[in-house]
């Protein structure tokens, strides 16, 4: 069941998330609300205070426990169930973590289709969803996005089979897509985008300007 969505964009090369939101999202937010966040992945590596600005207002790090150096830092958490095999702790200290940080959403499973990461079906991600994502929905009041696929050939087809799958059985709250966009023609990244966006709102957390087979960063 698929009750609202939002697009995220996320600056991997610079650790930089923009949201627009897309329709109206299970609370609404008030309109001066901050919607920039972070994808950040340097936990203890880098100070992520050097990164925060008057437009940034969450973080995710692919992962349900908070960043050691976000303690004290006025941005909003944003857990993940990354996969099969955090499941147990996921489900362990998940409350605790939310009632720690107030947060508002939890992200789905991390490239489910890729068998170098969760290497899940749609009908193993449901049941993942179902037991441990559904019941924090209304005990918590957070909204819940679906797993993230990259941007891989096919990766729309197994959202589309997790929908099905799901049903009524789990909430969809936005979709995540996670395309791993890694290169330095714009004009293809927004190809991408308006072909998978053609088929479903999106949440996007992943992309970087830069070519990872060869030379090729963008300048900022």
């Amino acid at each position: 069941m698929i009750t609202s969505a939002t697009l995220v964009v996320a600056l991997v090369g610079v650790d930089i998330v923009t949201a627009y939101s897309l329709c109206k999202p299970l609370s609404q937010p008030e309109p001066s609300r901050r919607k920039a966040g972070l994808g950040w992945g340097n936990n203890g590596a880098q100070n992520m205070d050097q990164f925060l600005s008057v437009k940034v207002s969450w973080y995710y790090n692919w992962n349900f426990l908070v960043s050691d150096d976000a303690s004290g830092l006025p941005v909003e958490f944003v857990p993940m169930l990354w996969g099969q095999a955090q499941a147990e702790e996921f489900s362990d200290t998940i409350v605790s973590t939310l009632q720690s940080t107030n947060a508002t959403a939890i992200l789905g499973m991390n490239e489910p289709q890729e068998t170098g990461q969760t290497n899940l079906t749609p009908e193993q991600a449901v049941e993942l969803c179902k037991q441990h994502l559904e019941p924090l929905r209304a005990a918590h009041n957070v909204r819940l996005g679906s797993p993230a696929p990259s941007g891989a050939p096919g990766s729309w087809q197994w959202l589309t089979a997790f929908l099905q799958q799901c049903g009524e059985e789990c909430t969809v709250d936005f979709l995540v897509l996670l395309p791993d966009w890694y290169g330095t023609n714009a004009t293809a990244f927004k190809e991408f985008l308006v072909d998978y966006h053609s088929r479903f709102n999106i949440w996007l957390t992943e992309w970087a300007c830069q070519n990872m087979a060869g030379p090729g960063y963008c300048t900022m």
